[in-house]
């Protein structure tokens, strides 16, 4: 690393810590509230020009940026949902609770920097959480059943630490954390645990052979109080618990216990049930435990679940967590997970029978489900989660994501274990340039310090992780071995058709960084030295422990790998990901997105590289996550628990499951009666087969006369285009059942919309208006195509031909439409018929003008969701697009000098096809009445449904359209 770069990143590191500490309180030594952006950037002007005088503006940008993240942080209390049994118990217990551990977490927080808002919504939050736990103190036998939803990188690690302090604080005596199925995952929470609990460094403890608690091996909330080094724990950096029993080290805990004992443990049947055994030896003369024990079920999702068939013994892992809370006579169980449609699909009424001990009664357990409370976290400000990377199905977002074309041709998302690749396809290696030229930017910006990394996820299985693993290293010497060799002499002039690579990847990426490609070139070879690539990718044996697993983590590095890297897994400010693989579940897609989280401070260096079908089922999940959270707040505000109201989760169009099968065993899948109202569904994936083509142009001309017969169009002085009012749902029907769509179309092919119209019940949907879509008439334009009673001028589209792929998933099973070998893509890859401009000028002036004065930001254009609620009746749009198709071509070729191959992408000019008068595609726009009581059937959606929602309010199965 440039030892200038160096020097300049820790001067800042200095200038951003002062600041810091000018903002605490000396009283509190917390940061102070209400503090402004204007005074951060002022301070850091100040302070930086007196410390680093040689800054930057660019630089104190910089640091200015990252103390306005952080200090400015904000955060919402989150929904909670119930049992109406609970009785509150915090608050009278409080005045005789001292918040020893809390207080020396808090301030340990306080010195990571975050704010006063989060800080104190931390505070309220875990106050709620234990209070829903339960009372440790409380004498009797009883159990409690929690789940806490969270983000996918969000903290959730900091507030079940704080929980876990707090609970100490109040008396639970034991708290044992599932940390992941492996060592090294559990390795990493045992670090944090250590930190943020323990007060000490079990490493150092374990390298030298004792659990003393002198000074150098003290962390954390250890050094804010020494008190909390009382805690207690049997498991360490370098032993788990079972590796703890086996050494003869064991320790005992009573409800008398001055000090918490703490432990974290692998989910490994081997492990839970050596846990257990220790249980039962605490209190060998009780059947059971007498001390109030927390259980913390961190990926609750994963392995915890019971995924065999009802009737059946349960899986191994989840009948010994439910026979270890058994073991206590508390017990409070908390599930922690961001995805959680495996949770809530838990049967809530399944049983299952405790074998007993000799002289002991047999004892019948419950599954896990959140029968107690049900608990949704917000993310803080900062937070980049779905929607700032993704956007939603209607608006998505691109800034950071890169589409990949290539890699199909490179490697199958379903090739087999085994697969051979021999050289990286031509976005990867953007990919890892992108990646080196970033590295460069944020030494400039001043964090030479920062570590980072780039993600590579492109296969499961090892053999071709590790092939892929070795390719890239190839790529990344070449890289080096140009910039160190002929840095200095390209820098003078003389060119290097390598160097030269990175100057392009530069000019694509990151021209507007600040920075001139000149500066970039003068310290890449510094920056990307430090790069190495590490492959994760080893299983854990039988007792979860990770077979030939190097632990250490480069500083900055490329992270090469499959399942490894998709739970739990935490990679330091991942700054570039790669990401090409098929996922049929959303809850595992979900946990593979390890770029959600914090980006203080360069999130505008970010990319992923991605599909265009991968993304769209991103925001598919986006959608359903959302809609989980919303059913939550109605369960909140209907004073409904969860035992009382049914959770359902949207299921995929696009065949993408919700959660692995054998975790939703006990849901269905049903039309549960939804609102599509205020929806817009299109038809932007088309036929390419040609005679259907002109069936379905026939159809919209036989629907066109139908009107002209029945119905008489406005006046075309006054509107845009021709339109009907006041048109028959029967005539609407006809035409989506004769329409042939593309086979691969998620909505208009299986008669759901059908349904839909013909069976509405509600006013606004009785009869529909038709609007026939036109291009632009300007320059004296005359109609070049007849639908019938309508003349009209054809609009404009660009339209790419994609075929289906052997053995793909596109073809949807059931289509009604099977003659067909590929799809023709409207817009590409926005995927719109029209932005909002067809649906604005369906509004009355008028009530337009409400809309935009009813604004708060009147200085953006009006969204289209706005304009559903002020339609009278359904909209179809008929679109007869002019039949110009752009060929899209892939070819693979081979440098002779580098023997490497590349993919490269080729887009004909649009070409008309012959025979082919017109391409029809459609689009529906379904109001949003304001009369949302009334339960009509205007849409359905298909929806999994957990045990509690098929029993309440949902019982008239047969009753419901399959959909």
């Amino acid at each position: 690393m440039n030892s200038d770069l160096k020097d300049l990143s820790e001067s800042l590191d200095r200038v951003e810590q002062a600041i810091h500490a000018w903002n605490v309180d000396p009283l509190t030594q917390e940061p102070r509230p209400g503090i402004t952006e204007q005074a951060i950037q002022s301070a850091v002007v100040s302070f930086g020009k007196m410390q680093v005088p040689g800054a930057t503006d660019v630089q104190l940008e910089g640091v200015a940026l990252r103390l306005i993240k952080s200090l400015m942080a904000t955060i919402e209390l989150g929904t909670i949902v119930t049992k109406e049994d609970h009785v509150p118990w915090l608050d009278e217990a409080r005045p005789s609770i001292v918040w020893t551990r809390w207080r020396a977490y808090r301030k340990l927080l306080a010195k990571k920097k975050r704010s006063s808002d989060v800080l104190n919504k931390l505070d309220k939050f875990t106050d709620e959480v234990l209070d829903l736990a339960g009372n440790p103190l409380q004498e009797g036998s009883w159990s409690r059943r929690g789940l806490l939803i969270g983000d996918v990188q969000s903290g959730k690690t900091q507030n079940y630490l704080a929980l876990i302090n707090k609970a100490a604080d109040a008396g639970y005596r034991l708290v044992v954390i599932l940390a992941g199925n492996t060592e090294y995952l559990r390795r990493q929470t045992q670090e944090r645990v250590d930190e943020g609990i323990l007060g000490r460094d079990t490493q150092v403890l374990a390298f030298n052979g004792s659990t003393s608690t002198g000074l150098k091996s003290t962390i954390g909330v250890g050094l804010i109080d020494k008190k909390v080094l009382s805690t207690q724990s049997m498991t360490t950096m370098a032993m788990d618990f079972l590796q703890a029993t086996k050494r003869g080290t064991a320790l005992t805990v009573s409800k008398n216990s001055n000090e918490p004992f703490v432990f974290v443990v692998k989910k490994n049947k081997f492990v839970l049930e050596a846990l257990a055994g220790w249980a039962r030896n605490l209190d060998a003369d009780k059947a059971k435990v007498d001390v109030p024990l927390l259980l913390l079920d961190d990926e609750s999702d994963y392995a915890s679940v019971n995924t065999n068939n009802e009737g059946d013994d349960p899986t191994a892992i989840n009948k010994a967590i439910r026979s270890l809370l058994n073991r206590f006579e508390r017990s409070s169980y908390l599930a922690i997970t961001a995805t959680p449609f495996a949770n809530i699909f838990i049967d809530n009424e399944a049983e299952m029978t405790i074998q007993p001990d000799e002289g002991e009664d047999a004892e019948t357990v419950t599954d896990l489900f959140p029968d107690d409370y049900i608990y949704g976290l917000e993310a803080p400000s900062t937070y980049v989660g779905i929607r700032r990377v993704f956007g939603t199905i209607d608006e998505p977002t691109e800034s950071i994501l890169r589409h990949i074309d290539d890699a199909p041709l490179w490697l199958p998302t379903n090739h087999k274990n085994g697969h051979v690749v021999t050289s990286l396809p031509s976005s990867l290696s953007t990919a890892i340039r992108s990646y080196l030229v970033a590295n460069a930017v944020l030494d400039l910006n001043g964090s030479a310090s920062l570590k980072r990394s780039m993600l590579v996820n492109v296969s499961r299985f090892k053999n071709v992780q590790a092939l892929v693993g070795d390719l890239i290293a190839t790529e990344l010497a070449i890289l080096k071995d140009a910039l160190e060799v002929h840095g200095a002499t390209y820098l003078r002039g003389i060119p290097n058709p390598v160097i030269e690579t990175l100057h392009e990847t530069f000019q694509d990426e990151y021209i507007g960084c600040g920075y001139t490609w000149h500066q970039i070139a003068e310290v890449l070879h510094s920056s990307v030295s430090l790069i190495r690539v590490k492959v994760y990718n080893s299983d854990p044996d039988r007792l979860g422990v990770d077979v030939e697993f190097e632990p250490d983590v480069p500083a900055r590095q490329i992270a090469v790998g499959g399942d490894l890297l998709s739970r739990g897994l935490t990679l330091d400010n991942l700054v570039v990901s790669y990401f090409h693989r098929s996922v049929r579940a959303a809850d595992t897609m979900m946990q593979m997105a390890r770029w959600f989280g914090y980006r203080d401070g360069y999130e505008e260096l970010c990319r992923l590289w991605i599909s265009a079908e991968t993304a769209d089922n991103y925001r598919f999940v986006g959608d359903a996550v959302e809609e989980l959270r919303r059913e939550l707040k109605l369960m909140k505000t209907s004073g409904r628990t969860p035992r009382e109201f049914g959770l359902a989760v949207r299921e995929s169009p696009e065949a993408l499951l919700i959660t692995a099968r054998n975790k939703s065993r006990s849901a269905i899948s049903a039309a549960k009666t939804v609102d599509l109202r205020g929806q817009r569904l299109e038809t932007t994936k088309l036929t390419d087969n040609i005679d259907q083509q002109k069936k379905n142009l026939e159809a919209v001309r036989n629907f066109s006369e139908a009107l002209a017969a029945d119905c008489v169009p406005l006046d075309s002085e006054t509107y845009k285009w021709p339109r009907y009012n006041g048109v028959d749902r029967d005539h609407v029907a006809q035409l989506l059942s004769s329409f042939l769509p593309s086979a691969a179309d998620a909505y208009f092919n299986d008669g759901v919309l059908v349904n839909m119209v013909q069976n509405s019940t509600h006013p606004n949907f009785s009869t529909w208006d038709v609007v026939f879509v036109e291009g632009e008439r300007s320059r004296g334009a005359v109609p070049n195509l007849s639908l019938g009673a309508v003349d009209i001028v054809m609009p404009q589209r660009t339209i790419t031909h994609r075929p289906f792929v052997s053995g793909s998933n596109c073809r949807r099973q059931g289509s009604r439409n099977t003659a067909d070998s590929g799809e023709w893509l409207v817009s590409d890859r926005s995927s719109r018929l029209a932005g909002r401009t067809d649906l604005q000028s369906m509004i009355p002036s008028e009530t337009l003008q409400t809309i935009v004065d009813g604004r708060a930001n009147k200085s953006t254009a009006v969204a289209e969701d706005h304009f559903y609620e002020h339609l009278a009746n359904p909209i179809l749009f008929v679109y007869a697009l002019a039949p110009q198709i752009t060929q899209v071509q892939r070819f693979r070729t081979k440098d002779p000098e580098t023997k490497k191959w590349t993919t490269s992408v080729q887009k004909s000019d649009p070409a008309t096809i012959d025979g082919l008068e017109a391409i029809v595609a459609l689009k529906i726009a379904l109001p949003k009445p304001a009369d949302q009581g009334n339960k009509d059937e205007s849409g359905k959606g298909k929806y999994l449904l957990n045990k509690v929602a098929q029993r309440y309010g949902f019982l008239n199965i047969e009753s419901w359209a399959t959909a």
